[in-house]
């Protein structure tokens, strides 16, 4: 027996005894493995009496709920090939002597090779993003003693738009590390894959959060831009609220139950917990993003002339719906695996792969959030982002067309919204509520000022002296 077998928890000594369990019969442990029925909570939740009742009359039933593993993770028999053929000509019984990752013959190094550079890439453009932001504010008029340095990124009192990007980044950083063992199929590193997840996860919470309460600032303190008391609790709560839960409970639901004696075996009991403040949070800030969505439109829909809206103002109402609906996405995401643990063990197993899939559904999930926060980010050169110039480039290179001059391309430099640069978003001449004059200031994520209130006061006060 392979060194992997040797010292096993005496709970897996029958489990691990292969020639027990299978009668010294490759196949039927390659049976075994890939006949076991992978259940998809996000569809077959509404099967779980069922479940409960096959396996009653199917002794020969098996899924990841009850699957017994007989290596320990992330190892498994020599011979075995993960190319969906299901051979089990050159299995050697008895012998765990590899990792899941070497049985994919380099398609899962492949995978993790690709969703690490795809996951980095916005690393490198969020970064580019605080870069010219930082510039902004050193170029100033008021501000124009100071010199830039070379690699200067960073500011004492980020606005939205540099918070967003740092976000990005720790995302991006998060999620590249992550990626090097997407499934942990080469080290077996389960508790550094969860902790990095339960990162992600809080971060996408942190998004929602920052957003929802900056437009809550705006509609209710006007233009002192100082957040409601009520609020700022509310954002405390469920910054602490996310990120102990989920780094907490995911390392619990490792180590609880069943899992404790199980390398692949996830705590449902512990994953509920976990996946109820997300709920709850969730369901929160997508109410008040809700609220104060239809509170914006009201008010811009009161406006006499809507000509002089700009577009930031209906990006805002824009962006609070989108929110609503991918809170309402996150809301199902999380509620149905909570649904389909009723009537099912209250643990579930990673399955040895018979077939490499390049697809990971929470992964492009990811992908989706970080590429979304780069774009949505980029700041404006006389008017036009830098995607907008790459779109116009090829159209008129590849098609023929010309590029239509915006009436924002007579202005020179960079800009964080394509206010007048270096700091612009007076809405003037519009008698409508507070939400339209300071509305104007907040581009797609309320952060058009270059300078937060905190630094303008600052600077101020500098030139006054």
């Amino acid at each position: 027996m392979h060194s992997q077998m040797e010292n096993v928890n005496p709970i897996h000594a029958h489990s691990f005894n292969q020639t027990y369990r299978f009668g010294g019969n490759a196949s039927a442990l390659v049976s075994y493995v890939c006949s076991t029925v992978k259940q998809n909570p996000l569809v077959e939740w509404a099967k779980s009496g069922k479940i409960s009742e096959e396996r009653s009359v199917n002794p020969d039933y098996h899924d990841n709920y009850n699957f017994e593993p007989f290596c320990p993770f992330p190892f498994i028999n020599k011979g075995w090939a993960a190319d969906g053929k299901e051979s089990s000509e050159d299995i050697v019984m008895n012998d765990c002597s590899l990792t899941w990752a070497e049985t994919t013959d380099g398609a899962y190094q492949k995978k993790c090779a690709i969703y690490s550079i795809v996951a980095c890439l916005p690393l490198f453009w969020c970064l580019s993003h605080l870069r010219i932001f930082y510039l902004n504010k050193v170029r100033t008029i008021k501000n124009k003693k100071r010199h830039p340095s070379m690699f200067g990124i960073f500011s004492r009192h980020p606005n939205i738009n540099e918070q967003m990007c740092w976000l990005g980044v720790w995302i991006s950083v998060i999620h590249t590390v992550m990626c090097t063992d997407i499934d942990a199929w080469s080290t077996g590193n389960l508790m550094l894959k969860q902790l990095l997840m339960a990162w992600l996860t809080a971060s996408i919470v942190h998004i929602l959060v920052l957003l929802v309460s900056s437009w809550i600032t705006i509609i209710d303190a006007g233009t002192t831009r100082i957040t409601p008391p009520w609020c700022q609790k509310l954002v405390y709560f469920s910054y602490f609220g996310i990120y102990v839960f989920e780094t907490v409970c995911g390392q619990l639901m490792r180590v609880v139950g069943k899992a404790k004696d199980y390398d692949c075996y996830s705590s449902a009991e512990v994953t509920f917990a976990k996946s109820i403040m997300f709920v709850l949070l969730v369901t929160v800030w997508g109410c008040l993003a809700y609220v104060y969505g239809l509170r914006i439109k009201n008010q811009l829909e009161n406006v006499n002339d809507n000509s002089q809206l700009t577009n930031e103002q209906k990006k805002i109402s824009k962006w609070l719906r989108t929110t609503c609906r991918l809170c309402f996405l996150g809301f199902w995401w999380k509620t149905l695996p909570l649904i389909s643990f009723s009537g099912r063990a209250w643990t579930f197993y990673g399955i040895p792969p018979c077939k490499v899939s390049m697809f990971a559904f929470v992964n492009v999930g990811i992908f989706v959030t970080q590429y979304s926060i780069a774009y949505a980010q980029q700041p404006l050169h006389e008017g036009k982002t830098a995607t907008m110039r790459l779109a116009e480039g090829f159209s008129s290179t590849f098609l023929g067309t010309k590029s239509k001059t915006g009436k924002n391309s007579n202005k020179k430099g960079w800009n964080s919204t394509g206010s007048v640069v270096p700091n612009s978003g007076d809405s003037s001449g519009t008698e409508s509520s507070d939400v339209s004059s300071v509305a104007s200031e907040s581009s797609l994520s309320m952060g058009d000022s270059i300078y937060t209130e905190i630094e303008r006061e600052e600077l101020e006060g500098k030139e006054n002296k």
